[in-house]
């Protein structure tokens, strides 16, 4: 008798416990309803594995980006004839300058290949919590036919996730981080520090003159796959293509885009005498590059006298300063790209 009621309490227990329990998750559930926005239904995240189409970025004629560290204003400029056709992009904001083309690219590249994990609702509460009320990154894509604004907030280095929105669709996106830190951008990550920022694979021409010579010391002529000198004699093409890689490499340490009129006389001075002039031919384009004997120093620029070169391009408005050393990469003469690499002849 007394088994019989022990196991009648047992069982009335148990009901209880469970009952209990039923209860806590129900409440539980509802706590997690009404504090966090639950993701959009699954079957609806196959709307959104490519958030921005990758068809897009062949058609952007500019670019505003914007984090902590400043907005930042790109134009794309088309260079095109019936011999070549690329682009090439340039900062006008805040400061008139050349724009790091690679890292642009990469930037696009990396939008175009965006990884959703996971949908959010558009919600307040989500919208707050992820830190798109006040985003870390804002970018704008212009092309000729739309606008497309972008807000990224929120970086989760725990499961390696960021946050991110467009304007006008009602969904928040919990992507894969990208692969380079846009919030640490600065001025210097989208400058442009080579002088002769040209694809290699667009040259057909290259002159170099010594001061103001008519005749040029070296000239190289590309005639279908073949290159040859001012005399139509063939030059190796392993040897010219060294030349170029490394006369693409120069790069400048400073850029004097802040003249006062003293500066600007000094520098106006400078160009009237140079000691080369570089011209670039890429079909019917022609750039042309003048570079300076060593200078003196320049007042509100801390450059040492005589150490330093300047190099006016002839698409840029502000010329770069380059150490000295470099002039005598401009001494090449023909015969050295029948010889040796020209790494081997200058470094």
């Amino acid at each position: 008798m007394i088994s019989l009621q022990w196991s009648k309490i047992r069982s009335g227990l148990s009901t209880w416990f469970i009952g209990v329990f039923s209860i806590l998750i129900i409440s539980a559930a509802i706590i997690s309803e009404l504090f966090q926005a639950s993701p959009i239904d699954d079957r609806l995240s196959s709307l959104y594995l490519n958030p921005i189409d990758s068809k897009l970025f062949s058609n952007i004629n500019s670019l505003l980006f914007k984090n902590k560290f400043g907005q930042f204003l790109f134009e794309r400029e088309l260079i095109n004839d019936s011999h070549t056709n690329y682009s090439q992009w340039r900062l006008h904001s805040p400061r008139e300058l050349p724009a790091k083309n690679n890292v642009l690219h990469s930037l696009f590249k990396a939008l175009g290949q965006i990884k959703v994990k996971k949908i959010h609702q558009y919600e307040p509460i989500n919208i707050s919590s992820f830190s798109l009320d006040n985003p870390l990154v804002n970018l704008e894509l212009n092309t000729p036919n739309e606008t497309i604004k972008i807000h990224f907030g929120l970086i989760n280095p725990i499961d390696n996730s960021a946050y991110m929105s467009i304007v006008g669709r009602k969904t928040i996106y919990q992507i894969e981080s990208l692969k380079f830190p846009l919030e640490s951008f600065d001025l210097t990550s989208f400058v442009e520090s080579k002088i002769f920022h040209i694809p290699i694979e667009q040259i057909t021409k290259v002159s170099v003159f010594k001061q103001k010579r008519n005749s040029a010391t070296l000239e190289l002529i590309k005639k279908g796959a073949i290159w040859t000198d001012d005399k139509a004699r063939e030059i190796s093409t392993e040897r010219v293509k060294d030349f170029l890689t490394e006369l693409t490499k120069i790069r400048s340490q400073i850029i004097l885009d802040r003249q006062n009129d003293k500066v600007k006389e000094q520098i106006t001075s400078e160009k009237e005498n140079p000691i080369y002039t570089v011209e670039v031919e890429m079909g019917k384009i022609s750039k042309k590059y003048v570079i300076t004997n060593p200078i003196k120093s320049i007042s509100d620029y801390k450059i040492e006298s005589k150490k330093n070169i300047l190099i006016f391009s002839s698409e840029e408005k502000h010329p770069y300063v380059v150490k000295r050393d470099i002039l005598k990469f401009f001494e090449i003469k023909p015969k050295d790209l029948r010889g040796p690499s020209i790494k081997k002849i200058f470094y």
